[in-house]
């Protein structure tokens, strides 16, 4: 077992570090406004320490991109139980919750957002990314799965 501050875990903080620090310097000025200058100065790291982490810039934001896939493939295996409007409910709140607490969330959309009309999705490609459409499916699919019947029951015709 090694030390609690090995090598191992020193590596992982610093790409954890590098990660946060991307996707700030992501949501603040986009994917292609975003110099690597930028993010080794708001993570206080060397050139070196990125790229020990990271080949390029579209490494960092491909490993945005495939955490953001697992954190909405987890939110759709918790939603995925419910039904209707509970499950509407639910995955609301997720957003919600993902958007206002996470800048790697926040970034990701920033880039997705920032595609220019009718060219193909970088991401298109990425297992991660084609697993979080099946997720968005699976929890759209839940919270329609109960409105083929109105939630109220409709008021009855005027005299």
């Amino acid at each position: 077992m090694e030390a609690p501050g090995s090598r191992k875990e020193q590596a992982e903080r610093s790409r954890e570090t590098l990660l946060d620090a991307a996707a700030e310097e992501f949501w603040r000025h986009g994917l292609d406004g975003t110099r690597i200058q930028d993010v080794l100065d708001r993570a206080g790291m060397t050139k070196g320490g990125l790229y020990h982490h990271f080949a390029s810039k579209a490494d960092i934001a491909v490993e945005l991109a495939a955490l953001d896939e697992a954190h909405w493939s987890a939110v759709a295996a918790e939603v995925g139980p419910r039904r209707g409007l509970d499950a509407l409910g639910a995955y609301v709140q997720a957003v919600v919750d993902a958007v206002t607490g996470s800048v790697r969330v926040r970034a990701v959309l920033r880039m997705v957002e920032e595609l220019p009309a009718g060219t193909a999705d970088p991401f298109a490609d990425l297992p991660p990314v084609r697993e979080s459409a099946r997720a968005e499916a699976r929890l759209e699919a839940a919270a329609e799965d109960d409105f083929d019947e109105p939630a109220v029951p409709p008021l009855p015709p005027e005299r």
